[in-house]
C-alpha cells in the first residue's frame, strides 16, 4: 500500500508542477495585443536580468523600445525605455502559456496584456 501512495503522490506533483516550478527561459521572441496596443520584444537572459529591444505600438505609432529588467521565480519586472519618452513597465507573471501582466505608460495608461512566443 505504500507504493501505491507514494506513485500516486509523485504523479500528482508532476501533474502540478506548473505551480511549483519555473517555466523555461524568458529569452526569444514575444508579442502581445491588447485594446489595439501591440507589444513585440526579443530577450535575452542571464539569471535573473533580463535585457533586449522591442516595440509598443498604439495610438501614438509605433515606438522601438530598450527592455531592461528582472526576473525573480515567475514574477517579470520590465522598463522599456525610448528616446523622448518617459519609461513603460510591464509587470506580470510567467506561467506556461507565456507572460500575464498590465503593460502601463503615460501614453496609454494601463493594459492588461499576455505575450506569448512569437
Amino acid at each position: 500500500m505504500p507504493r501505491r501512495l507514494l506513485a500516486a503522490a509523485a504523479l500528482t506533483l508532476i501533474g502540478c508542477a506548473d505551480l511549483t516550478s519555473p517555466t523555461s527561459s524568458l529569452a526569444g521572441d514575444w508579442v502581445g495585443e491588447s485594446h489595439g496596443t501591440v507589444a513585440r520584444f526579443v530577450l535575452l537572459e542571464d539569471g535573473d536580468r533580463i535585457e533586449g529591444t522591442g516595440s509598443v505600438s498604439g495610438l501614438g505609432g509605433n515606438v522601438p523600445v530598450q527592455v531592461t529588467g528582472r526576473v525573480v521565480w515567475r514574477t517579470v519586472s520590465l522598463t522599456l525605455t525610448a528616446p523622448g519618452t518617459s519609461p513603460a513597465t510591464f509587470t506580470g507573471l510567467l506561467t506556461s502559456r507565456g507572460l500575464v501582466g498590465t503593460l502601463a505608460s503615460e501614453a496609454i495608461g494601463e493594459v492588461a496584456i499576455s505575450l506569448t512566443r512569437d
